[in-house]
């Protein structure tokens, strides 16, 4: 799947999915909230985005070698990266200070 084009949907989330309509093309999709409402595209330069579990304990016992190499080994999740459409589960918030994404410091299939 070509990740380069994928939008940011109404819900905030970069689109992770894509979804099959009937008798039409397939569409980005949120499988979080269940939207594919596409939305003009941020500006994201100088933004930074936080793993949903900044600042707390990783979860050693499911980690399973997809987790980021920041808390890798660590006891508290530090993971930071500048904001990008295509980090995993990426939540656009403009009105906080940082944005989110998951950096598999809880585990991931």
């Amino acid at each position: 799947m070509d990740t380069s084009s994928k939008p940011l949907l109404s819900c905030g989330c970069a689109a992770m999915a894509r979804k099959k309509v009937a008798n039409g093309p397939d569409i980005w999709w949120c499988i979080i909230h269940d939207c594919g409402e596409p939305v003009s595209q941020p500006n994201l330069s100088g933004r930074k985005a936080r793993c949903a579990y900044f600042g707390k304990p990783v979860k050693v016992s499911a980690y399973n070698g997809n987790c980021c190499n920041v808390c890798k080994g660590g006891d508290i999740c530090r993971c930071e990266k500048d904001s990008n459409l295509n980090l995993w589960f990426f939540k656009y918030a403009p009105d906080k200070p940082y944005d989110e994404y998951y950096c598999a410091c809880h585990g991931c299939d």
